[in-house]
């Protein structure tokens, strides 16, 4: 990484001579030094930020069976609104939902979203029932 010294140095080079020696150049240097002072600034937080990445752990890939294991537990441990159960019991209750109108039941809307509703409930409690 280049330093403030060396950029005005590599400057003065390009203008010939010491920036600040060079009226305009001094004058674009003063409304732009706060620029570039926060551009090195956040060079050096990007840089920090990547050497902490890099001194984590390596991923350790694991199998199918046991992501879905780790879903599972998610799943039995929290049922609160908002939470990882209620997102996939939203989901399959629509999957039913759309299905149940593809297929034109003929049965009242409300009634279709009370048995998608206790479908996806009673196929995440069978899902989930396997977890200890």
């Amino acid at each position: 990484m280049i330093t403030w010294r060396e950029f005005r140095s590599y400057l003065g080079e390009l203008v010939g001579g010491h920036p600040f020696y060079n009226p305009k150049v001094k004058e674009a240097l003063d409304r732009r030094s706060d620029v570039f002072i926060s551009i090195y600034e956040e060079n050096d937080k990007l840089e920090k930020r990547i050497k902490e990445l890099e001194s984590l752990p390596a991923f350790v890939p694991i199998t199918t069976a046991e992501a879905v294991g780790h879903i599972l537990k998610e799943l039995k441990k929290d049922k609160s609104p908002g939470s990882f159960y209620d997102a996939y019991h939203a989901n399959i209750s629509i999957a039913f939902y759309d299905e149940c109108l593809k297929q034109k039941v003929k049965i009242p809307r409300k009634n279709i979203i009370k048995l998608t509703n206790a479908a996806a409930t009673r196929f995440l409690d069978l899902w989930t029932s396997q977890v200890k």
